[in-house]
């Protein structure tokens, strides 16, 4: 056999796979925006996941600092973690007005929060608060009960805000022992967990629709 020959059998034998290779280029080339998207879909999923895996730090500190590691469960934590994410849209670029004291103790919460590029303003009086509630526009109040030496300090000045037309949500963050706390006139909600807290958070915007 001449060696043309011998070409053409070797072509013919291979053919299978080149054609099979150019199937595979041809369908790459037409269907290179979806995989494109697909690629940029991962990448997002992957990235979601290191957030959720530095939220969820912030989210076991602020448990631990409450000292409620054994009534928050992980699958609370990842719920509202998963909450958060998805609400990760709807949540960025708004304001909230956090009323307290002792700012330093909600300082896990409030990273959770801004690490969604939500603007948090602070206050620890309820005179301080007033003034920021009348100059800014705010998705929601979230402020602690008892303030300034008065045990429920933070009712009464959220109750007070209708007659002077700064009603807006108000979400009541207590303390560890005050859990099991009513839910007072004029509150949206009141907890003493970092989970239900940003529950209550993302119920707001749900609600809101900002």
């Amino acid at each position: 056999m001449s060696d043309a020959s011998n070409l053409w059998v070797e072509l013919i034998k291979v053919s299978p796979s080149l054609l099979m290779a150019l199937v595979a280029i041809v369908l790459l080339i037409a269907n290179a925006d979806a995989i494109a998207r697909l690629l940029k879909k991962a990448t997002k999923v992957s990235a979601l996941g290191i957030e959720i895996e530095a939220s969820a730090a912030s989210l076991d500190k602020a448990v631990e600092l409450r000292g409620l590691d054994k009534v928050v469960s992980h699958r609370a934590r990842m719920a509202v973690l998963r909450r958060l994410s998805a609400h990760a849209a709807l949540l960025r670029g708004t304001r909230l007005l956090w009323v307290d004291d002792q700012p330093p103790n909600n300082r896990n919460e409030r990273a959770l929060l801004e690490a969604l590029e939500v603007r948090i303003d602070l206050a620890t009086t309820s005179a301080a608060a007033e003034q920021f509630l009348r100059n800014h526009q705010y998705l929601l109040m979230l402020t602690d009960v008892r303030r300034e030496g008065i045990a429920d300090e933070g009712i009464r000045f959220v109750q007070g805000l209708a007659a002077k037309g700064l009603l807006l949500p108000a979400i009541g963050y207590v303390g560890t022992d005050q859990g099991g706390l009513a839910r007072p006139a004029f509150f949206f909600g009141m907890t003493n967990r970092p989970d239900e807290l940003l529950q209550l958070v993302c119920d707001v915007a749900q609600r809101e629709g900002v």
